[in-house]
């Protein structure tokens, strides 16, 4: 009776390991595929934060060349506005002699 019995139980066991071989060959073939698609994720991840740096650093670029050609124009600007008041003077003392009808006269000829 023992003999059927350690059959059975061999039976069971040779069962058993199939199955929990087969289970582990899954489990290994999902974590790869798991695997795979973390480090598809990575690469992915990787080239947007490159991309991100260079846009970054394109747009430093350009902000330096603007800042640039904004102190360049608020120089001009200060300029304007120095030659603007030297003219409203100007014309403030031609007012005052009596001349400002000669230079609205040279200022409309042309």
């Amino acid at each position: 009776m023992d003999q059927p019995r350690a059959r059975a139980v061999e039976q069971y066991m040779k069962v058993r390991r199939h199955v929990d071989t087969n289970r582990k060959a899954s489990e290994y073939q999902n974590d790869g595929k798991v695997k795979d698609d973390l480090q598809r994720k990575l690469h992915v991840s990787e080239s947007m934060v490159k991309e991100l740096q260079s846009e970054v650093f394109a747009l430093k670029a350009q902000l330096e060349k603007l800042q640039s050609c904004n102190i360049h124009l608020e120089s001009q600007n200060e300029q304007l506005g120095r030659d603007l008041s030297s003219a409203e003077a100007k014309i403030e003392a031609l007012e005052k002699r009596g001349q400002v009808k000669v230079l609205y006269f040279f200022i409309f000829q042309f």
